[in-house]
Formats: C-alpha cells, structure tokens, sequence
C-alpha cells in the first residue's frame, strides 16, 4: 500500500524513522468483558510490577509507516474486504518472552488465521505469490489474549497461571466474544511501560462471511 513500508528490519524502520503500528481485535465495549479482563490484568499487575495494557488479540503486529494517516487510510480499505468473526478461549498458558507470557490461548478458527494473513498481505509484511511463506505464517500465528507482559521467571510464570486457574476459574469458559471490527494502534517506542500505546482507529468490518 502506498505510504506503508515492508519490515524487511527493525532497524531499517528505525533509521527511516518509520512509526510502528499492530492491528488488534478487542471485545465489544457493551460486553462485560473489557471491564472483567482488564480487572484480571491489573491485579496480576500489581502482584508482579508488570505493565496494564488493554484487553486485545494481535491480528498482526510490526507494521511500517510513514504517518498515521497513510496507516490508517490502508487501514479502512482492510477492513472493507474482511468479514466479521469470533474469538473464543481455549485455554490458560505461559510463554517465555515479554509479549507472551501469561495469556488466553485462542482458538484457531480458519476466520483468524484467515484475518491475520490477510491483513499481514495488505501491509507488506507477507508476499502472497510465496505459498510456502503463507503457510509458515498460517502455522507460527497463535491468537492470543494476554493476561501479563512481563519477564517473569518460570515459577513465577507457572504460579501466575495456578492462581488464574484458581481465583478467576470461569474465565476460560466464559471469554468469547464476536468480533465486528478491528482497531488500529499505535505500539511506538521501546519502553516497555507501554506508555506511548495508544488507539489510532477502530473501523467496522464490513466484508461477507462465507457462506
């Protein structure tokens, strides 16, 4: 898309002084779920001195741009093309990196992945003529709801996920939600305080399911 640059790397985006944006899909507002997972969020938050963050799914991240109006004009003609879907929790699990450390497993519906590739082509960030390429992305995405961003240490990491299980134990069961349109953020910067994060657009989705 004009305006909107491949990753080839970060440093590359750095030293263009391009900004960096993630497209997420969110639970709706009128849901009790943005007020209930951000309550889990931030008491895991102060029992670990992490950072508080919306409740989200990344669709993609690492997206390249100019400005945030080339983003955000790319951005709507995305969503014009993509259909409605769902989110639903499968599972409570731990990873090793600060992004995925404590979250939600999300299903991995054929919509999702569907999403997610598409979207990764809109921006640059996938070359569509490489099936093979395709189908690694297909298979390295795992949808995700984080619970916590952090470094924590294993045990940490597996007492966290204990006390979720324990304290919060319908969470998994009751976390799904439609998504009817994605949001556009701005995930600027290196402090990992996530200060600078911030939502740039939220557009409805307004392609066909399939039939």
């Amino acid at each position: 898309m004009a305006g909107v640059e491949d990753h080839t790397s970060c440093a590359a985006a750095v030293q263009s002084d391009l900004l960096s944006f993630s497209v997420w899909a969110v639970p709706p507002p009128d849901s009790p779920l943005p007020k209930r997972l951000g309550g889990v969020i931030s008491r895991l938050a102060q029992t670990y001195g992490t950072p508080v963050f919306e409740p989200h799914v990344t669709i993609s991240g690492g997206i390249r741009a100019k400005s945030e109006e080339d983003v955000v004009a790319a951005f709507k003609e995305l969503c014009a093309g993509l259909a409605p879907f769902n989110c639903r929790a499968v599972d409570v699990a731990a990873g090793t990196s600060f992004f995925q450390c404590v979250y939600l497993l999300i299903a991995k519906s054929p919509e999702i992945v569907k999403t997610h590739l598409q979207t990764r082509r809109w921006f640059g960030l996938l070359d569509q003529q490489q099936r093979q390429e395709e189908a690694q992305a297909a298979e390295a995405y795992m949808p995700h709801l984080s619970l916590i961003y952090g470094s924590l240490s294993e045990e940490d990491r597996e007492a966290a996920v204990r006390r979720i299980v324990t304290e919060w134990d319908d969470l998994v069961v009751t976390t799904e939600f439609p998504v009817t349109s994605l949001c556009l953020y701005s995930t600027e910067g290196v402090d990992l305080s996530l200060t600078n994060w911030h939502k740039v657009a939220e557009i409805p989705l307004q392609g066909k399911p399939p039939m």
